[in-house]
């Protein structure tokens, strides 16, 4: 593993949090992995959720050797702070401990290249790019306005143009990668070994077995069952309360 530990919560609204995450950090340095969890829980059940705590939370679980934990716990630290290496890298590691190999179906096309190129990019990104880009058009359009040469009023123009054209396509992205984030439903497996039902019945065939760690794409919901998909394209009926979702709490 890369990175060790956060030491200190950066957001003010958690410093209240900041002496039992002070505590759970010496727990972890102290080995005592069970009562350093315990720690960080404690934090999240009151509410205190950040990437740091997540991420320490998913080191303290790899080091326990569950999987499951520190996949989700990885997971939810890469939600709240999208593209973070240290995050990335750890989730690596922890997804070496899974059972289950299984490979992405590689698909093709434009849109697909695309998302790959700006795949660390989120709607964050991309709106303060927008806004960048607006600016600049504004500060075009004032040289525009007041230069005192015909060419320096013409390529003021040409750039702010530009610039107005790339400030709408990068808040295209955004609301594009905004939209994408909050329609797309994940969930990592928490039981040992999960039976995939063929239908959202208990008595239906199984399909196929997945098990701990194992992150899956959420299709549909059917009273306590998740219509799931994994990322060979497989797909199946589990329990709801089998998997625990990857989502911002509230």
């Amino acid at each position: 593993m890369k990175k060790f530990l956060y030491l200190s919560l950066i957001c003010c609204q958690f410093l209240s949090a900041q002496p039992l995450f002070d505590k759970a950090n010496t727990f972890y340095r102290s080995e005592k992995y069970v009562e350093a969890a315990k720690a960080y829980e404690e934090i999240l059940a009151s509410g205190k959720f950040s990437a740091e705590v997540y991420f320490n939370l998913g080191n303290t679980y790899y080091k326990l050797g569950k999987v499951a934990p520190a996949v989700y716990n990885y997971e939810m630290a890469l939600l709240l702070k999208p593209g973070d290496e240290d995050i990335k890298n750890n989730l690596t590691f922890a997804e070496q401990l899974r059972i289950d190999d299984i490979k992405e179906v590689g698909e093709a096309g434009f849109a697909v290249l695309l998302a790959d190129t700006f795949k660390g990019w989120n709607h964050n990104s991309w709106a303060k790019i927008a806004v960048v880009f607006m600016l600049l058009a504004c500060v075009g359009i004032g040289f525009y306005y007041f230069g005192s040469r015909r060419l320096v009023r013409k390529l003021s123009f040409i750039f702010a143009s530009f610039a107005f054209l790339l400030g709408i396509v990068a808040g295209g992205f955004a609301q594009l990668s905004f939209t994408s984030s909050n329609s797309k439903r994940e969930a990592v497996v928490f039981a040992e070994n999960l039976p995939v039902k063929s239908e959202p019945k208990a008595q239906s065939a199984d399909a196929f077995s997945i098990h701990a760690g194992t992150k899956v794409r959420i299709l549909e919901t059917l009273d306590r069952w998740f219509h799931i998909q994994l990322q060979n394209g497989n797909e199946g009926w589990v329990l709801a309360s089998e998997v625990k979702e990857i989502r911002r709490q509230r």
